[in-house]
């Protein structure tokens, strides 16, 4: 892939370079994050992560930076290196990492995009683990080879880490391994590990490895082992080594009790625990980690000691994004320490977060949430202060709660208490003279400052009327806090009530206040807010304090954050200390990854660069790129294209020069196809191609089989080879000369040429077929493939034409793509010469086309003779019979044409029933029938049913499942997930089995045989039906049928007591017409109770959701059509 790049020579990539570089993943991140610290990748093999880590770790401790982040990614795109792990033989051929077990064989590559942030812990806001000690070592030469494991230089590390460290290694309570469950790797592991740590210890040492869960995550797995140590770390439980079933013999450690395997959910001992983490590179890199558990248990759960609500304020770039922090916030237990996170967070702005809103939550719920769109500048924020008669004590009581409020309550105590004045119990109504109400309701207002101030808002103007002037000043700062109260004290002397004190305000000349305008003569702007700190109300718009409970201030400061006011609301509220307590919830997955964008990745067959002229395809109706073939088909067959075969040998040609496709000009001549390739609808079709470098001549071979020659060669002008006629434009303003799409391909099909999708993209043409237009869509294929329709078009003939040979093809793919530019999907001019055989558009030129007429295939089918009777759905039937019925229910109920089902036989002895199901199939016409008998025994070929290994698989497309002893199962989940939406089981059960009630199902026949007892049930299927009572005497029923049918509920359509009726005729009708599957038919011939869908008569048949149901002969049963006896002849 980067040499196909970065090699181009038409068009080289400038931007190849920073593309492929390794250090520029570190780069970018640098880059984007603005960071100017340490920048470089670690590339280690499979300890490059925490080899990473072990950089950071040093770069902080040595000071060359604060903080780090270490990032771990491997994707799996590019299936060679996966083969090359395996033939290496380190991956298990199973696809399960056994870790220490008897049995492992290897491990299961895994993919992991991973990163941790390191950072001193002093200031430190979450604490996972301490990182305590870590060191590295490389193994050198080693006897056995370089990418085989050394238990000395393992064991060595681990011994020096333990001795410059200062811990024991008794000071360990786990050890996560690096296991990968590799036969050589897990035993030398264990040994070093035993030798260094084990048996310097009294008690067994847990051990266990992430790897077995995961897979190797290979250079990001370090990371991977230290996520799932945090994990247990958070949680107190180690998560246990799965798929291990019996320790692998040899590794003494384990059989000697030294180590101890954690193979079930174990707790992880210690507040702080001491863990141990290995990490070993391909090739002998090796890496140890010592890491500690923060030990600050959370007190409370969380709760704070105060009943005071939290206010948090977020913030996000879409709806879903402050919805997920919201609805997070309200669901999760009210903890201080997570919401003062989030109060960290969202203190200042962020850009481009439109979607802002708040939530209140306290100990017994959340009590408001809102958020709202925003985009504009913030609304300016004005604060009225004004007068208070005795309601400033509801207020004080409520603000008492605030640290802020309290400390200046406090301060103002203080300054008064030679005064013999209690502020706290003014507000608290224990002193209710006026001058103590003057002193009260100025010392709550002076404190309601000071919270403001605490929480940095930045009002756009702050007024004051009467007494609010004083509170205006002090929040300019033109007077003390001791000043104001001690203006208020004198006034407060020669007043006798709140009001008269206002008047003074109003009225008299006062140094402190003079340059602050009166509140009433104030106007303020459209569009803003108004805080309102008095008890009267004087603008409609405003937000008053003092009026509501205690959440109102909460809430103003919520709406506020909404319309553009950031707050830092940590410091209104009681202290949480960093770093908060281990289990505090993380933040992070409240992340979301916007998954609607794709993004491009290379496939590796498209860019496969080989030296030599030869290469393998492997083609597939299952790949989505080899779907568009599927619209290939000639006589009812999906025939290999023509120009997929060209297709083949251009981009072998071209990729062994290291080119693209495009970058150069191809002259095709001599190509001669000798015989058709059919596509498979299941597998493969393996085609091989060979060009010779001299001369160019290539092959295409199926097998051992010839299927196309030629030669190919690149021109240096490829202006030589063009042909000389020009090019002309479909004359299009006579209609009656021009043909359309839909024309073109109704002749064509009738001719046998059932295109469809990209091969049906023959726009117009004229009636000659020499002039038309043709559809780009990006595909080489399908473009040169209308080409030669444009030339079998021409044929003045219904006979049906496949080609033969091409003399020569010319293509210049840049002078097409030139044309075609950027777009995606474009009409071409296409010209054909009757005189030169040449059929020419811009950049492509196909000259001498040569086809052969061949024989259409004729159906021949034999007239099946059959007879039309009622058979109940529990009966004495042969087996061939019984099957007949079984598939006409199953056809009749499905409504589908392709049939696909699978039987899975008990043994090789008994009778298979899917070959008698394909012989009924045959008497069915416009059915596709998919017949698998999965087993692993070798079975002898049987026509028109495949033998071969078919494992259920949940969500597959399976019409019908056969087994034995199916219902005597005690879980059928595993079968029914299997099938389609209208999909049947038929189980062979012993003569003398009872059906009983089932709970997931429901049985439809029973047929017994004279060996065995067939049932076919399906799962259950619950609908509301509407019920319609029909007539052939009459038709008022019709509209109301009509009408259902438009509704989503099924219909039920029933008759009774009406022996000759065409009910049944009816609904099969209606039942092939669009949406009319929903439609399900009762024929009550014989004498049964009313019909009433809540009688247990109807009820339980109505539970079947069967599309026929018919009461006769004191059955419930079907009609089916039954082969007609042969008749003896009578002489």
């Amino acid at each position: 892939m980067e040499i196909e790049t970065l090699s181009k020579i038409t068009e080289p990539q400038k931007m190849g370079i920073t593309g492929y570089l390794r250090s520029f993943i570190a780069h970018r991140l640098s880059y984007y994050l603005k960071l100017k610290g340490p920048s470089y990748i670690a590339d280690t093999a499979c300890s490059s992560s925490l080899n990473a880590l072990e950089h950071a770790f040093k770069a902080i401790r040595s000071g060359q930076c604060d903080n780090a982040i270490v990032g771990g990614v491997n994707l799996l795109l590019h299936p060679g290196i996966t083969l090359q792990f395996f033939r290496l033989g380190v991956l298990s051929y199973d696809g399960i990492c056994k870790v220490f077990d008897q049995n492992a064989n290897g491990y299961v590559r895994g993919d992991t995009i991973a990163c941790i942030f390191l950072q001193k812990s002093k200031v430190a806001k979450r604490i996972y683990a301490q990182l305590l000690y870590t060191k590295i070592n490389c193994d050198g030469y080693k006897s056995f080879g370089i990418t085989f494991p050394s238990t000395q230089m393992q064991q060595q590390l681990l011994t020096e880490i333990f001795d410059e460290s200062g811990y024991s290694p008794s000071d360990l309570s786990y050890l996560e391994a690096h296991g990968t469950g590799t036969e050589v790797g897990d035993p030398q592991e264990v040994e070093a590990i035993d030798g260094a740590i084990a048996k310097k210890r009294e008690k067994p040492l847990l051990i266990g490895s992430v790897k077995c869960s995961i897979g190797h995550t290979e250079p990001a797995s370090g990371l991977c082992s230290l996520i799932k140590v945090i994990i247990a770390m958070e949680t107190g439980l180690i998560a246990p080594n799965i798929y291990l079933k019996k320790i692998k013999a040899g590794m003494e450690g384990f059989e000697q009790g030294r180590l101890k395997a954690v193979t079930e959910l174990t707790e992880l001992e210690g507040d702080e625990a001491v863990v141990g983490i290995n990490n070993f590179g391909f090739g002998g890199n090796n890496c140890h980690l010592l890491i500690k558990r923060f030990k600050k248990e959370k007190m409370k759960e969380g709760l704070p000691n105060d009943d005071v609500p939290r206010l948090v304020c977020v913030s996000g770039r879409t709806e879903e994004s402050i919805l997920s922090s919201l609805n997070d916030l309200k669901n999760k237990p009210f903890d201080t320490e997570y919401v003062r996170l989030f109060h960290n967070i969202f203190k200042k702005n962020h850009k481009n977060f439109l979607y802002r809103g708040y939530t209140i939550l306290s100990k017994n719920g959340p009590l408001k949430t809102s958020f709202k769109f925003y985009v504009d500048q913030p609304k300016p924020l004005y604060v009225c202060f004004g007068q208070f008669d005795t309601s400033f004590r509801l207020l004080g009581n409520h603000f008492l709660h605030y640290p802020p409020f309290k400390a200046t309550i406090s301060r103002i105590n203080t300054l008064l208490s030679h005064k013999n004045i209690n502020i706290i119990d003014i507000i608290l109504d224990k002193q209710t003279d006026t001058e103590n109400a003057l002193l009260g309701a100025l010392a709550v207002q002076i404190g309601i400052v000071d919270v403001l101030k605490t929480l940095e808002l930045n009002p756009a103007a702050v007024h004051g009327d009467g007494l609010g002037k004083l509170i205006t000043a002090y929040y300019y700062e033109t007077i003390t806090l001791e000043e104001a109260m001690l203006a208020a004290y004198k006034a407060a002397e020669t007043v006798e009530t709140v009001t008269s004190f206002a008047k003074i305000m109003s009225t008299e000349k006062n140094d402190y206040i003079c340059d602050i305008s009166a509140y009433k003569s104030v106007n303020f702007p459209k569009n803003s807010i108004i805080l309102n700190i008095s008890d009267k109300c004087l603008n409609a718009n405003e937000i008053m304090l003092v009026e509501n409970n205690t959440v109102t201030f909460l809430e103003f400061l919520g709406r506020i954050y909404e319309q553009g006011h950031d707050l830092h609301l940590h410091k209104i509220y009681p202290e949480v200390q960093f770093p908060v307590s281990r289990g505090t919830p993380m933040i992070s997955p409240l992340i979301k990854w916007n998954y609607k964008r794709t993004w491009y990745t290379y496939k590796f067959e498209g860019f496969m660069i080989t030296d030599a002229e030869h290469r393998e395809f492997n083609f597939s109706m299952q790949y989505d790129e080899h779907k568009f073939m599927q619209g290939h088909i000639i006589d009812g067959r999906n025939l290999f294209p023509a120009t997929a075969y060209l297709n083949m040998v251009w981009e072998t040609y071209v990729q062994s020069r290291r080119l693209a496709i495009i970058d150069v000009p191809i002259v095709f001549e001599s190509c001669r196809f000798i015989r058709a390739v059919t596509m498979p609808k299941r597998g493969y079709c393996n085609l091989y191609v060979s060009i010779q470098r001299g001369t160019g001549i290539f092959e295409i071979m199926e097998k051992d089989a010839l299927v196309v020659t030629g030669r190919i060669y690149s021109p240096e002008d490829v202006e030589a080879h063009k042909s000389n006629f020009a090019l002309s434009n479909l004359d299009e303003h006579d209609p009656s000369l021009v043909l359309e799409q839909d024309e073109i391909y109704r002749e064509l099909y009738l001719r046998g040429y059932n295109y469809s999708g990209l091969f049906k993209g023959l726009a117009k043409c004229n009636v000659d077929a020499t002039t038309g237009l043709i559809k780009w869509e990006g595909n080489w294929i399908t473009f040169m493939d209308k080409m030669l329709q444009m030339r079998i078009l021409q044929m003045d003939t219904r006979s049906l034409y496949v080609p033969t040979g091409i003399q020569k093809i010319v293509i210049d793919p840049w002078e097409l793509l030139n044309l075609v530019g950027d777009s995606s999907e474009c009409l071409i001019s296409v010209n054909v010469s009757v005189d030169f055989n040449i059929v020419k558009t811009l950049g492509i030129e196909i000259w001498g086309i040569q086809a052969n007429s061949i024989s259409r295939r004729i159906n021949r089918f034999e007239p099946v003779l059959e007879k039309y009777e009622f058979i109940p759905n529990e009966t004495l039937l042969d087996l061939m019979k019984s099957i007949r019925i079984n598939t006409q229910i199953i056809l009749e109920n499905s409504l589908e044409n392709n049939f696909n089902a699978v039987e899975i036989p008990h043994s090789t002895d008994s009778t298979l029933l899917l070959p008698l199901i394909q012989k009924v199939l045959e008497d069915v016409p416009l059915t596709n029938p998919n017949l698998t008998i999965s087993t692993k025994t070798t079975i002898e070929n049987i026509p028109g049913v495949k033998v071969e290994h078919f494992p259920l698989v949940s969500g597959g497309n399976l019409l019908l499942i056969i087994g034995t002893k199916i219902l005597q199962r005690s879980n059928l989940k595993p079968i029914l997930i299997a099938l389609s939406h209208n999909g049947f089981v038929l189980t062979r059960e012993n003569l003398d089995f009872a059906v009983k009630d089932y709970k997931d199902i429901e049985i439809v026949t029973q047929h017994v045989t004279e060996e065995e007892k067939l049932i076919l049930f399906r799962e259950s299927k619950y609908f509301n039906n509407k019920f319609i009572e029909v007539s052939s005497n009459h038709f008022e029923w019709l509209p109301e049928l009509q009408n259902s049918l438009k509704q989503e509920s099924n219909v039920v359509v029933y008759s009774q007591n009406r022996e000759l009726d065409g009910i049944i005729g009816l609904v099969n009708c209606m039942r092939r017409e669009p949406g009319g599957s929903k439609v399900k038919c009762f024929f009550i011939v014989d004498d049964a109770p009313k019909f009433d869908p809540l009688n247990s008569f109807y009820q339980d048949q109505i539970k079947k959701c069967l599309a026929v149901n018919v009461y006769k002969n004191g059955k419930w049963g079907t009609y089916r059509h039954l082969l007609l006896e042969e008749l003896k002849e009578v002489e």
